[in-house]
C-alpha cells in the first residue's frame, strides 16, 4: 500500500504531516509530496538521501516533463531503497541550484529527518537508483512517444496511409477534397448542358417567330395556319424562359460546388500544417551535447539549436558554504544546522529575545526563546550559550563519531567523504 507525507517549504524552512518513512527494505512505498514557495522558483531542484548512519548517499532530480516549458513548485518523489537499508532516522536534503558559466552552486539547502521502522526478516534490495542523468533522459523519452503519437495521427486525419486506424485511407481531409473536385467537375458539365439547351430554344423562336409573318400575309387564305403559328411561338418562348432558369440553377450548383472544393483544399492544406508542426517539435527537442555536456534547446529566431549553459549533470561534493536552518526536534527543542566552519550570526539579547544580525548590521527580532509567559529558558541538545557574553551558539563536533548526536561541520564531512573516496578507490 502506498503511502503519501506532505512537505511543505517555505525559504529554507520545512513542515511535514508524518515523520515515518515505513518499513527497513522498503523501495519507492512512501511518496513525498513537496510543495515550494516562489523563493525556489527559476532553480534546479533535486533532493539528495541518506540512511540512518548518514552514508549511502543517492540523489533524485526533481523534474515534471508534463509541466514544461514553465516551473513548477509541486513535484511527487518516492523514497528509494538506499535510505530505508537500516533502521533509524534517515535523512533528506532539497538543494536549488543554479549555473554560473561552468561551476555548479547550491543557491538553496533545507534537510530533514525521517524514520524507518525495524523489520523481522529483510533481504537486500538489488536494484540501486538510478543516476540524475538516467532519470532526466527517460523522462525526456517519454515525452518523445508522446509527440510523435500525437504526430502520426495528425497525418492519419490529414492524408492516411499510417496504418494507425481503420478506414483511414477514405476517412481523411485529402480524400473529401478529391470527392468535392469530382462533383465540381460534374456541375460544370450540367451547366454545358443548359446552355445548350438554351441556344436550341432561342433557334426554335427565331424559326416560329419567322412562321408567323409568313402567316400574317396570307390572312385571308391561311387564317388558321397563323393561329396555330402564334400557338407555337408562344410555347417556344414559354420554352425560353423554362432553359434560362435551368441555366441560372446549373450556375448555382457550380458555385457552391467550387466553394466546397475550396473549403476542402484548405482542410487539407490546415491537417498538413499540423502534421509537421508536431514532426518539428519531435525534431526540435531540447537535447545534451556530448562535447560540453550541456542541454541545447531549440531557438525560433535563430532557426537552429544554442546552447544554455546548464550542465546536464551536477557535480559531487558539497560547494555550498553559508547555508543553515531551524528546525524542532522530537523533544522540543529548537535545532539549527548550517553548511561552513562559521555558525549563523544568532545572538539572545538582554530581554530574553532570539536575534539574527544581517550583513548591513541591521537585526531580525524572532522573539523570546521562552514561551509567552517568559521564565529560565532550556539549552537544548546541539546548542550552548556563553553566560559571559550571553551568546547562543551550535555545539558542533569537529568529527564524525558513532554515538555523538552532536552536529558535525562540513570540514569533518569533507574528511570523512575523502576517506571514504580513497578507501573506493583500493577496492
Amino acid at each position: 500500500m502506498e503511502r503519501t507525507i506532505n512537505i511543505d517549504i517555505n525559504g529554507q524552512f520545512v513542515r511535514k504531516d508524518n515523520k515515518n518513512a515505513g518499513v527497513m527494505g522498503e523501495s519507492n512505498v512512501t511518496t513525498l509530496h513537496i510543495t515550494m514557495d516562489e523563493t525556489w522558483r527559476g532553480y534546479g531542484k533535486r533532493i539528495v538521501w541518506r540512511n540512518a548512519n548518514g552514508e549511502n548517499p543517492v540523489s533524485a532530480v526533481l523534474f515534471d516533463v508534463d509541466s514544461l516549458p514553465s516551473d513548477p513548485l509541486v513535484y511527487d518523489t518516492a523514497i528509494p531503497s538506499e535510505p530505508m537499508e537500516i533502521p533509524g532516522w534517515c535523512s533528506f536534503t532539497i538543494e536549488g541550484y543554479s549555473e554560473d558559466g561552468d561551476v555548479h552552486k547550491v543557491a538553496f539547502s533545507v534537510s530533514d529527518r525521517l524514520y524507518v521502522a525495524e523489520a523481522d526478516s529483510y533481504s537486500k534490495i538489488s536494484e540501486p537508483s538510478q543516476s540524475e542523468t538516467q532519470q532526466i533522459f527517460e523522462a525526456l523519452g517519454k515525452a518523445e512517444e508522446s509527440v510523435r503519437a500525437s504526430a502520426t495521427e495528425a497525418k492519419s486525419w490529414a492524408a492516411g496511409g499510417t496504418g494507425s486506424r481503420p478506414g483511414e485511407d477514405t476517412d481523411n481531409s485529402k480524400y473529401y477534397a478529391g470527392e468535392a473536385e469530382k462533383s465540381a467537375a460534374e456541375a460544370a458539365g450540367s451547366e454545358q448542358s443548359a446552355e445548350q439547351s438554351a441556344t436550341s430554344a432561342g433557334a426554335s423562336a427565331t424559326a416560329a417567330a419567322s412562321s408567323a409573318g409568313a402567316a400574317a400575309s396570307s390572312a385571308a387564305a391561311a387564317s388558321q395556319s397563323a393561329a396555330s403559328a402564334g400557338e407555337s411561338a408562344s410555347n417556344a418562348s414559354e420554352s425560353e424562359r423554362t432553359a434560362a432558369a435551368s441555366e441560372s440553377a446549373a450556375a448555382d450548383s457550380a458555385a457552391e460546388a467550387k466553394k466546397s472544393e475550396q473549403s476542402a483544399a484548405k482542410s487539407a492544406s490546415s491537417a498538413s500544417e499540423s502534421a509537421e508542426d508536431a514532426e518539428n517539435s519531435v525534431k526540435r527537442y531540447p537535447y545534451i551535447n556530448q562535447t560540453s555536456k550541456t542541454w541545447f534547446v531549440w531557438d525560433s529566431s535563430k532557426e537552429s539549436f544554442v546552447d544554455t549553459g546548464i550542465v546536464a549533470e551536477g557535480q559531487s561534493g558539497i560547494e555550498a558554504d553559508g547555508l543553515w536552518g531551524t528546525h524542532i526536534d522530537d523533544d522540543g527543542f529548537l535545532v539549527v544546522t548550517y553548511t561552513g566552519d562559521s555558525p549563523p550570526p544568532l545572538s539572545i539579547n538582554e530581554a530574553g529575545e532570539l536575534v539574527y544580525s544581517l550583513a548591513d548590521g541591521q537585526e531580525v527580532n524572532v522573539g523570546k526563546v521562552t514561551g509567552t509567559g517568559g521564565g529560565a529558558y532550556t539549552i537544548g541538545a546541539g546548542l550552548k550559550l556563553d553566560r559571559d557574553t550571553n551568546t547562543l551558539s551550535v555545539d558542533t563536533a569537529d568529527r564524525v563519531e558513532a554515538d555523538n548526536s552532536k552536529p558535525v561541520t562540513s570540514a569533518a564531512v569533507f574528511v570523512t567523504v575523502g576517506n571514504i573516496e580513497s578507501l573506493l578507490e583500493t577496492i
